[in-house]
């Protein structure tokens, strides 16, 4: 079963060039409507993203930077019957570690999502699987709460709202 092991590196309000600190706009595109050389320019990271598409009922989005083509992070998830259920979550290779391009990318992505629960019902509950070594971090960054004496956490409708007011305090960017 994967677990989530991306760093949230910042909580911005959009993405941030990393070596100049300017905010850029940012657009959400679904997985198929990404053409077949952008797809597959991700299997240079370490997930397989086209497994991943082939499973029933998930839905896989790719954040770009606006007025770019490029896929800077991607993020799989899944409805369930009272939340949205995050399976992967990845940044670009080169928006990992110290030279990375961008920063804020993992919450960007985490905030599309959660606005996606509150925009189905869930009141922006999402619920995800967490390396244990990443579990502190996940409560300090995204307000998640593990479940019991497990590596599943979830978000609430309190933290998921503080998220997507701070993505989306400019308007809905992603519509």
């Amino acid at each position: 079963m994967p677990r989530l092991d991306v760093e949230i590196d910042a909580l911005t309000s959009s993405v941030i060039v990393s070596h100049t600190g300017k905010s850029l706009p940012t657009r959400i595109v679904s997985w198929r409507q990404l053409a077949s050389n952008q797809r597959s320019f991700t299997r240079k990271w370490r997930f397989n993203w086209y497994d991943e598409s082939r499973h029933r009922g998930r839905k896989i989005v790719a954040l770009l930077v606006a007025n770019s083509n490029a896929i800077e992070g991607l993020v799989s998830f899944e409805l369930k019957s009272d939340h949205v259920h995050v399976h992967l979550l990845e940044s670009a290779p080169y928006n990992v570690g110290g030279q990375k391009r961008y920063t804020g990318l993992p919450a960007n992505l985490m905030a599309y999502v959660y606005r996606e629960s509150d925009r189905l019902g869930f009141d922006g509950f999402v619920a995800f699987d967490s390396k244990t070594e990443l579990i502190d971090h996940y409560q300090r960054m995204l307000g998640a709460v593990p479940i019991a004496k497990s590596n599943r956490m979830i978000v609430d409708d309190e933290a998921a709202r503080r998220l997507i007011e701070q993505y989306f305090k400019d308007g809905d960017q992603w519509a």
